[in-house]
């Protein structure tokens, strides 16, 4: 057996060894860096400065913030250094209008392990500031043209990260919508979709959009522009579109694009020669029907279509009339509503009749005459009868559609004779003069 003195001296020589070892384990790694690193707000601000915000780590000496354009931590370079109580740090001159990134790390007494004392980065955390857009792109022009594709450039303006262009037929902003957005100064597209159009850009970032330029109006290759559309000249079941421009070697198509049974339907194809041009007939239709036509300008010499018209729009005529019963009292005003369909129809004309026979003014007591609302402005006795409202459709056949109803009046008082409403001297007048002109 061992003397006591020996095996205390052990012990304690083992205590201090695994007191060293675990010391040594300690300090084995550099401090790690903090937690839930960010920037406060976002990391995509209208701003013109950045706070950064962690967690705070204990028993560390002092952060760091590092900043790059890279999300490499390797590039990073010191911009602040905080005390070990600090969690957040405001970056007061940020990079502006573009992105960068920031990193955090802790330091801590040197020591064993970590001779310098200093920890990782943290992950990369994005942020960009950005300052509105103030100035207006220069205006765009077609900077390339083929048959097939058109390429429209401007002039790039400070702070936008992209850019909105806008198109219409018209050169009304309001009326424009929005084509594309784009991170370069520049567009393509189909020939069809820039050709006479007006254009309008501005530059766009985190703040919103900057100031618009334009419109530029772009002349489609060939010169020849449809500028309207119109679904009830010279008949209401055809089309007719205008243009400016001419050349033989174009041609002004209509395409009928939602036929009943789908597919599409050729109502004629044109040479671009003349100012104005009439589809065919379209085939099949009904009074109301809703029509959706494309009119094309053509090149011939490409084999695309240079412009492209879309029209949304309902054929003319009524194919119903529905005239209600009405009942009105003597000396008072009435008014027959007739109820057409489809409402509101174009190519229509509007006559009334009573028990087959047209109507009169009557001196301007009956009024309406030739809408579908008929009025009285005093209803008499004689005035009861069947009402019809004939409708002619000058569409396509020119049909007629008929519709009526019967127009009763109530007589308050039988000894009204005159129907003026009021009892008098008139009234025994009007009664002799009937006595007197006796029974047909």
């Amino acid at each position: 057996m061992a003397p006591r003195s020996l095996v205390s001296v052990g012990v304690f020589s083992a205590v201090v060894v695994g007191f060293l070892v675990a010391c040594g384990d300690a300090r084995a790694q550099c401090p790690n860096p903090p937690a839930s690193v960010g920037v406060l707000g976002g990391p995509v601000q209208c701003a013109t400065s950045a706070t950064v915000i962690w967690s705070a780590v204990a028993g560390i000496n002092q952060y760091e913030v590092g900043r790059s354009t890279s999300p490499s931590s390797g590039t990073a370079v010191v911009v602040a250094t905080l005390p070990s109580g600090a969690s957040s740090w405001l970056d007061v001159s940020p990079p502006l209008n573009q992105q960068y990134f920031y990193f955090v790390r802790t330091i801590d007494s040197p020591g064993f392990g970590c001779a310098s004392g200093i920890g990782d980065w943290s992950p990369a955390v994005p942020a960009s500031m950005y300052q509105p857009v103030v100035a207006a792109p220069g205006l765009p022009s077609v900077s390339t043209s083929t048959c097939s594709s058109a390429t429209l450039v401007w002039s790039t303006v400070p702070r936008a990260t992209s850019y909105q262009v806008f198109i219409s037929r018209t050169n009304v902003f309001a009326d424009a919508t929005l084509y594309a957005t784009v991170s370069s100064a520049s567009v393509s597209g189909p020939q069809a979709d820039f050709g006479a159009r007006y254009v309008w850009v501005r530059g766009v970032n985190t703040c919103g959009a900057g100031p618009t330029v334009g419109p530029v109006f772009v002349v489609p290759r060939g010169g020849v522009r449809i500028t309207g559309l119109q679904f009830a000249s010279p008949v209401c079941d055809r089309v007719t579109a205008t243009t400016i421009g001419t050349n033989g070697t174009m041609t002004v198509r209509f395409i009928w694009t939602n036929p009943p049974g789908g597919g599409t339907i050729t109502l004629g194809s044109f040479p671009a020669v003349s100012a104005s041009y009439a589809s065919a007939p379209l085939p099949g239709v009904s009074p109301g029907q809703a029509i959706s036509i494309r009119a094309e300008v053509f090149d011939s010499s490409c084999g695309q279509p240079q412009q492209v018209f879309e029209a949304n729009g309902n054929v003319g005529g009524v194919s119903s009339v529905v005239v209600p019963g009405t009942l009105g009292t003597v000396g008072s005003p009435v008014s027959i509503a007739a109820l057409v369909g489809p409402p509101t129809p174009l190519g229509v004309t509007y006559a009334w009749q009573r028990d087959g026979v047209a109507l009169g003014s009557d001196g301007g007591r009956i009024t309406g005459l030739a809408t579908p609302t008929i009025s009285f402005s005093t209803i008499k006795v004689e005035d009861v009868g069947l009402y019809e409202l004939v409708v002619t459709n000058t569409c396509g056949t020119g049909s007629i559609v008929v519709g009526g109803g019967v127009l009763g009046v109530r007589v308050p008082c039988r000894a009204d004779h005159d129907q003026s409403g009021t009892l008098e001297i008139g009234d025994v007048f009007s009664f002799l003069n009937g006595w007197f002109a006796g029974c047909p």
